[in-house]
Parts: structure tokens; sequence; C-alpha cells
């Protein structure tokens, strides 16, 4: 699981689903997932708060 820079998104591997789940900090609460390929282990943000391949 990583958390954004200001708190708020935390993301989490879930590797019985092949995804990224989203969840909102502070409602506790997913908020969405993303489909990533076979058993996701790693997690990672940029210092930013953007994506990169």
């Amino acid at each position: 699981m990583v958390v954004s820079a200001d708190g708020r998104t935390a993301y989490a591997a879930d590797q019985g689903s092949n995804s990224v789940r989203v969840i909102d900090v502070a409602r506790g609460e997913v908020t969405g997932t993303v489909a990533v390929g076979r058993v996701p282990a790693g997690l990672a943000l940029t210092p930013d708060g953007g994506t990169r391949p």
C-alpha cells in the first residue's frame, strides 16, 4: 500500500483480483479499482503525485 503525498488517497495492491484499489482515506472507502494484470506486488508514487510507465 502507498499513500499520496497529501494523505488523502491510498492505493492497495489486490492480488486476488489482479487490481489496485483506490481508497479515500478520510472516508475509509474504496473509490475505484484499476485492473493491472497478474498478481500486483509493488506500488510506487512519483514525488509530485504524477504517473509514469
